[in-house]
């Protein structure tokens, strides 16, 4: 079998081994007599599978205990409404918090104009001047932001962050270059999403006191509270 390299910026080369096991077990799953796409989220056979990709997760990319992991649907796009929502809208609109954005990309661009619809958007930086050839010295963070926004890697324009910004909650989409990046500053991050376009994942921090009575504007889509994530309110800038 004749087998290319792939450089593209997008889905990329796996090793034969991976793909070769995933091939086998497409009928039968761990002797479940099923594949891991028939078999239910909540069986037992699917537990120990959703736990072991949990673990390595947490061990390859160093997450800390005190954060949750949350697999979600709807890729990185969907997320650039469901934070602003979660963390910077109101019951009745923009809860007067600003969300923080820095432009590199055009990522960045699509998640501060969608935010824009739930939040009041500040876009401190921004290296659209130069056709998002470079990457703007970060802003200081301000008492009034609700989080800051990042785009690790920008993709088209082949720009990245060498370092992590010193911000206070962080939002920080990783599809490109996840999860070589680690170890993240987990102190001072919420969100280190893939991107793939169907499912995404995030870690967010907890804290022990009770979950917010309201999450995010009031009539907004249910699959995109926190609430229903279970994600409990981020634990303060240590």
């Amino acid at each position: 079998m004749k087998r290319v390299y792939n450089f593209s910026p997008g889905p990329s080369a796996l090793p034969l081994p991976v793909l070769e096991k995933a091939a086998a077990e497409m009928c039968d799953a761990n002797g479940s007599g099923q594949s891991v796409m028939e078999m239910s989220h909540r069986s037992k056979d699917f537990k120990p599978i959703i736990e072991k990709t949990e673990a390595l997760l947490r061990e390859l990319m160093g997450i800390p205990s005190n954060y949750k992991v949350l697999f979600l649907q709807g890729g990185a796009s969907l997320q650039f409404a469901m934070i602003p929502l979660n963390l910077a809208a109101g019951e009745n609109g923009p809860s007067g918090k600003k969300a923080v954005f820095v432009e590199t990309g055009v990522w960045a661009e699509k998640a501060a104009k969608e935010a824009a619809k739930f939040a009041v958007v500040d876009v401190r930086a921004s290296s659209k001047d130069k056709a998002y050839t470079y990457i703007p010295p970060a802003p200081a963070a301000a008492p009034g932001d609700a989080y800051y926004h990042i785009t690790l890697n920008n993709t088209i324009v082949g720009t990245k962050w060498a370092d992590i910004p010193d911000t206070g909650p962080l939002s920080a989409p990783n599809g490109r270059t996840f999860p070589i990046r680690a170890p993240y500053r987990w102190c001072r991050m919420f969100q280190a999403a893939s991107s793939p376009s169907r499912w995404t994942f995030h870690a967010l921090a907890c804290s022990t006191r009770a979950p917010r009575k309201t999450w995010g504007r009031r009539g907004s889509p249910w699959l995109l509270s926190a609430k229903t994530l279970s994600a409990m309110p981020l634990q303060e800038r240590r």
